[in-house]
């Protein structure tokens, strides 16, 4: 699927909201119960993600 740099952009901006979301709840949850730990390793899983998409969303720009 091919996007134009403008679209490329604006989905930077989402994954960059996206990704301060999940670095809030990855760094302010605390406490030890499930519910805690779920959240917070379920929020660094996402964090990695949106991170990788992100690099490869930038290397498609700066092809």
């Amino acid at each position: 699927m091919d996007f134009t740099i403008d679209q490329l952009y604006l989905l930077l901006d989402a994954l960059g909201a996206y990704e301060g979301q999940y670095a809030d709840t990855a760094s302010t949850w605390r406490g030890n119960d499930p519910f805690s730990v779920s959240a917070r390793e379920g929020a660094k899983i996402r964090l990695e993600r949106i991170r990788h998409l992100k690099a490869q969303i930038l290397e498609q720009i700066n092809k």
